[in-house]
């Protein structure tokens, strides 16, 4: 592994290429990514962000990825701020490359919101809302849910008007980025400001559409979010008259749609 580090800054082309791709390799087993903590590759290996080479960045940001999917890996490139680097990378990639960056800022975030949110990667995210490589609204989504967790998180999805692209991405075909949208559109709304946008963006006609999905997270998201609509009373009044609907989902063979249909029936159903 020291070996390794050093051939990462060889002048070589096709030396650095293959030690990203062996780098990759390794950080597909277990023992390989106990050895990635263990001998700080990932900041040697993060350098090399800048490279000439596209084979060479895409087989660090594959090993990098790789690293991230793991809850002590992500952790760990948080605390050596690698977040605002990869933010600041976003756009500028190629396409195959930028859905690696996407996938691992979405592991980093998951972890912890904060960094992302202080790089200012909300709007960035925004931008690849559009993009038509499927993997890369999913993997853009997928980090909007995470940064929708904390407070600031929230209201910064507000404030770049992220909820009536969202809406719209209810709609999309990629069913990943349909239950990432639903996600951060719920998370977004538990404050009073996320549940007026969502509502203003008509949030509630494509969510109960979602809720006959047979996609376990594109159903269940879809039930929450209305769930969480439905504390505002004229969602839920609108929503009363779609219980017998939500009624269906009790017999759901996955419980966890039980419980989200079970509880946004309560909500729905509450009277002051």
């Amino acid at each position: 592994m020291e070996r390794l580090k050093v051939l990462l800054q060889d002048k070589d082309d096709l030396v650095r290429v293959k030690t990203t791709e062996v780098l990759y390799v390794l950080a597909s087993h277990s023992l390989g990514r106990d050895a990635f903590l263990k001998f700080d590759i990932v900041g040697p290996l993060a350098n090399l962000i800048e490279d000439p080479v596209n084979a060479c960045r895409k087989n660090m940001h594959q090993a990098l990825n790789r690293i991230a999917e793991f809850p002590s890996g992500a952790v760990f490139m948080v605390s050596m701020g690698l977040v605002s680097k990869l933010v600041l990378k976003v756009s500028d990639e190629e396409e195959s490359i930028r859905a690696l960056i996407l996938s691992t800022l979405s592991c980093c975030v998951s972890v912890n919101a904060l960094p992302a949110l202080e790089s200012d990667a909300v709007p960035v995210l925004r931008d690849q809302l559009s993009h038509p490589s499927p993997a890369i609204r999913q993997a853009a989504t997928s980090a909007l849910v995470g940064i929708s967790v904390p407070a600031d998180g929230k209201m910064k999805v507000c404030e770049e008007n992220l909820l009536p692209i969202l809406v719209k991405l209810l709609s999309d075909d990629d069913q990943g980025v349909v239950a990432n949208a639903a996600g951060t559109i719920m998370n977004t709304a538990v404050i009073t400001k996320g549940k007026t946008e969502a509502l203003n963006a008509g949030a509630i006609a494509p969510l109960l559409q979602l809720v006959v999905s047979e996609n376990t997270a594109v159903c269940a998201n879809a039930l929450r979010a209305l769930t969480v609509l439905a504390e505002v009373p004229r969602a839920r009044a609108q929503l009363l008259e779609h219980v017998p609907l939500l009624n269906t989902r009790l017999t759901h063979p996955n419980t966890i749609i039980q419980r989200a249909a079970s509880t946004a029936i309560e909500v729905i159903s509450w009277k002051p």
